[in-house]
């Protein structure tokens, strides 16, 4: 922190790394998921988790997934 990333960074990465989990637990049951477990359909569920469950606006919903993108595990 501070160096490859600014604190906002390392806070947007935090907070899509909760929701992710989050997302995980709810949809499929488990903690985690192994790479050759993934879905097809990740963000679809993803994208309809943070709108309907959590109640994001679209906007805010297109950031997360972004972050999504982006983040690294």
């Amino acid at each position: 922190m501070g160096i490859d990333y600014a604190p906002a960074t390392i806070i947007r990465y935090e907070t899509a790394l909760r929701l992710t989990s989050a997302f995980i637990r709810y949809t499929y049951k488990k903690e985690d998921l192994f790479l050759d477990e993934l879905p097809n359909q990740l963000i679809a569920d993803y994208e309809f988790y943070i709108k309907t469950i959590r109640k994001c606006s679209h906007n805010t919903t297109v950031k997360y997934l972004k972050n999504f993108k982006k983040s690294r595990f």
